[in-house]
């Protein structure tokens, strides 16, 4: 089966577009935070400089509720085979929940529900996973196949302001859960980095990829 994805590469955490010089000219670059987006840097055994960034990915095919919610807005909409996550290494991941999960107990309103540690773990897993959204995979050849593209913004003339912190552009939709959750876009936690992978050879004596 082949399959037609799209990465929003603007709903990474802190990505920002900015105007940067690169051999002697100016240029558009999206600038995507390393740690902040469990990007494993790796570097060349010889040289020591990077010699790749990896932005490893997951895919999963939403749930029946999602479909239903879709085909309710519009009886003819394509649906995605699969919703696109950042996959972090299992120890980031880890960390992510607990901090969500603290959260949660700290929400008076929700623990007023009386929630189970099972039903609050599961909830904070998910909270976290909408956190993580960053695009949507199509299957080709199905009839109502959307074979366009995406309208192109004019950034020719993108000039920074110095308020792009706050003015990041709403995300799509994230992973909806059958528990009944809604929708709702990416909260703006303040996560510790997370810690370089500690399975990587090439790391210096300083602990930098580089």
């Amino acid at each position: 089966m082949n399959y037609r994805q799209s990465i929003n590469l603007m709903q990474l955490r802190d990505a920002k577009l900015l105007q940067v010089e690169i051999n002697g000219r100016k240029v558009n670059a999206v600038v995507i935070p390393v740690q902040e987006n469990h990007i494993s840097v790796t570097v060349d055994p010889q040289t020591r400089q990077p010699n790749a960034a990896y932005l490893n990915l997951i895919a999963d095919e939403p749930g029946n509720a999602y479909y239903d919610k879709i085909l309710r807005e519009n009886a003819k909409a394509t649906l995605p085979s699969h919703m696109l996550y950042n996959n972090p290494m299992p120890e980031a991941r880890k960390r992510l929940d607990a901090l969500m999960e603290q959260k949660l107990r700290n929400d008076a309103n929700y623990m007023a529900t009386n929630p189970t540690n099972e039903e609050i773990a599961k909830r904070a897993h998910y909270d976290v996973r909408r956190t993580l959204y960053v695009g949507r995979a199509y299957s080709l050849g199905q009839p109502n196949e959307f074979r366009g593209s995406a309208p192109q913004a004019e950034v020719s003339a993108y000039q920074p302001t110095g308020e792009e912190s706050g003015t990041q552009q709403q995300a799509q939709q994230g992973y909806a859960p059958q528990q009944g959750y809604a929708p709702q876009q990416p909260a703006q936690q303040e996560w510790p980095l997370p810690e370089p992978p500690k399975q990587n050879p090439s790391l210096g004596d300083d602990g930098l990829p580089f």
